[in-house]
């Protein structure tokens, strides 16, 4: 056999290989997942991950999504399979899909045991920092077969968020509280993006040494802590900080520093996270400079 053909013959053997390579991944939970084409019937049980399959262009492939998958638009007509581990699994099978995106915070694992025993394959994703979103990224598209998008959009992720950290991350650290909710009251705890936010914002979570991605306080422990900035994005109506300037007694409500952010960019693990962590950079620099004039 000549040289020429063995290196086509070596070429045929080692494209599939490394396609079936590129089909292979060991997902958030630690399981193993692998297709042997790119998925064309894809589900997603949360709006992040919604979100990041457009970004990847992957919009025409998505046959389901989850309750509140808003964005884009064109999400909004999209059949839906349920929301807030309330998930209709007779309506995931109908749709037929090759793989389902799952949310290892949001999703039931016995749902996602369940899909997989009947032969759906399910790639769950975690988001507990920042990085995690370029990183979710770049599975998707090993996954999908768009490793090349999803490679230039993880990289301007990075250094945006590079960027972003060297410019605010200044000392000294503000005393951040962030509501996620109001009643009952739930905070960020350690594990979880948001935390990373507002650590990257040159800020410090009140609550960062608690277990879990969002932990329940009590209105005296907020107190007690002295918060200079709260903040929220949560979707509550009328005025969801109203109750902090009534109790007082924190430098936060002194000098006036309490902010209520668009919720969409921030409370949702996506490309556009980095827009509503900008938001809160500027808040704890305002904070920052707040305390230091008034020698707080």
């Amino acid at each position: 056999m000549t040289r020429g053909l063995q290196g086509a013959v070596l070429l045929l053997v080692l494209i599939p290989l490394a396609v079936a390579a590129g089909l292979r991944v060991t997902d958030d939970s630690g399981r193993e997942v692998a297709l042997s084409d790119p998925p064309e019937r894809l589900i997603s049980l949360a709006p992040h991950l919604t979100e990041l399959l457009y970004s990847l262009g992957l919009g025409d492939r998505l046959v389901g999504v989850s309750a509140y998958s808003d964005y884009p638009s064109d999400a909004r007509s999209l059949p839906r399979v349920g929301g807030h581990d309330r998930f209709d699994q007779e309506r995931i099978l109908a749709l037929d899909p090759d793989l389902v995106v799952a949310w290892k915070s949001g999703t039931d694992r016995a749902l996602v045991d369940r899909l997989e025993a009947l032969g759906i394959p399910v790639l769950v994703l975690s988001f507990s920092d920042l990085q995690s979103i370029p990183d979710a990224l770049e599975t998707l598209g090993r996954m999908t077969g768009t490793s090349g998008v999803a490679g230039r959009q993880a990289r301007a992720f990075r250094e945006r968020l590079t960027a972003l950290t060297n410019r605010y991350q200044t000392p000294p650290r503000i005393r951040v509280f962030y509501q996620v909710w109001s009643s009952p009251l739930i905070t960020v705890a350690g594990d979880q993006y948001i935390q990373d936010v507002i650590r990257r914002c040159g800020g410090r979570n009140l609550f960062s040494e608690l277990d879990g991605a969002t932990a329940t306080v009590t209105r005296e422990a907020v107190l007690d802590r002295q918060p200079q900035l709260i903040v929220t994005a949560a979707k509550e109506g009328g005025e969801p900080l109203a109750e902090w300037r009534t109790l007082g007694g924190t430098p936060a409500v002194q000098y006036d520093q309490l902010a209520v952010l668009p919720p969409d960019t921030l409370a949702r693990p996506s490309l556009r996270v980095l827009e509503g962590m900008e938001r809160v950079c500027r808040r704890i620099e305002a904070a920052r400079q707040a305390m230091t004039t008034t020698g707080e």
